[in-house]
This record gives structure tokens, sequence and C-alpha cells, in this order.
């Protein structure tokens, strides 16, 4: 998808159109055929720019520039598909793999080692509510830790996606984060079947990796 343009509203009429190689790209309208409904676009791409006829209504409307990148994809003026895909490659380009669409997460593989995933920055995210700190999976494994104790109640977290979208290492945060909620404080005096229940949680990210080709062959 192309994200190359320039959005002068006053200047020109820009929407999003569909493209066959980047899925969307921004075209000016040159002109409009209001009987057919029909418009003349010149559609830009990564390759270059070209004239081409569309219907009126596949047109989408673009997004403020000051709206590209933010965290939540509700906070959207225009929210489709096109200024979506759009949103989460500003955030990517940025190595911002994580945005919201309210209490749902969209997470894109990185395929590189990114450094937020410390200690420091696990026990950041412990006790806040969703939207108070950037995207993260830790604010997600929160909320259901939280949910647990104040409901009573088992919490779901459902990670989906095709192969190699990094369910794998995502569940691995997820258990890892949650092993540190549920460990006994330092010097707490904690009873051994306490800290053996958060000592086996640590111990679950591993034993995903060992049966994940299991998991794959489904």
């Amino acid at each position: 998808m192309s994200s190359k343009h320039g959005r002068d509203e006053q200047a020109k009429q820009e929407f999003w159109f569909p493209e066959a190689k980047e899925g969307y790209a921004v075209g000016e309208v040159l002109h409009h055929d209001h009987d057919r409904d029909n418009l003349q676009v010149l559609l830009k791409t990564s390759s270059g720019a070209k004239t081409l006829n569309f219907h009126a209504s596949v047109a989408k409307p673009i997004n403020p520039p000051n709206l590209d990148g933010v965290e939540d994809n509700t906070q959207l003026m225009h929210l489709h598909e096109p200024s979506l895909l759009h949103n989460l490659r500003c955030r990517y380009q940025k190595d911002l793999i994580y945005t919201y669409t309210g209490y749902i997460m969209i997470a894109i593989n990185p395929y590189k080692m990114l450094g937020c995933y410390s200690d420091d920055k696990m026990a950041a995210y412990r006790g806040k509510s969703i939207g108070v700190l950037p995207p993260h999976l830790y604010a997600m494994a929160d909320r259901a830790f939280r949910s647990m104790k104040v409901d009573g109640a088992s919490q779901a977290i459902l990670i989906s996606g095709e192969s190699g979208a990094g369910k794998t290492e995502s569940s691995k945060i997820v258990m890892k984060y949650l092993a540190m909620c549920g460990a006994p404080p330092k010097g707490s005096g904690a009873g051994s079947e306490e800290r053996r229940a958060s000592d086996t949680l640590s111990s679950l990210s591993e034993k995903v990796l060992g049966c994940n080709p299991i998991l794959e062959s489904f």
C-alpha cells in the first residue's frame, strides 16, 4: 500500500483507490463524470503515477496527516480498510508493531529483535489500564490478570493469525508477563505452593515452543 502522498485538500481531491500490487494507493481525481458516477484518477503508486478510471463508490476518504500512526485505529476520522492498513504501515515503519482497535490488538511480526520486552518494561505496564501506555501485549495480559482478580473468574486471551505471524512468540510474551504478575513479592514469605505455581507458569513458554511444530500441522 502506497503511503507517499501529498494531501492539500483545498487544491485537489484525493482518495484511496484499489491497486492490484499494493492493495490501495492514493489517487487524485482529475474528472468526475456525474452521469455515470465515474472518476478519472491519477493513481500514485511506488512505481509511478498512472491514469485510471474508477466508479465513485470505491473511493475511500483520506484521514488528515496528523492522524497517521495513531495508537488506536478507532481514533481515525475515517475507519475503513485502506486507512487502517495505512495507519499500521506508518507505525510499522517506526518499529511500533502493536496497534489497538478498541480492546483488540493488532500485532505485526517485525522479523527482528526489538528492545521493548525488558523486565523494566513489564513492571511499567503492571496495574495500568489499556491506553495509559503505548500499545503492548503486556497491557492486554495485565487487563486479563486484573479482571481475573477483580471478577474472580477465569479469563482468556485469544491469539490468532496466519503461519509465521508470531503467535507462538506472542504467547510466550504473555505467559512471561503473567508469571511475573503471579510471582509472590520478594521477601513476602509466600508459601512453597504459590512459588511452585509461578515457576510452573514460567516454564510453559518453553513447552509451547517445543510443541509448536505439532500445533502448526493443524
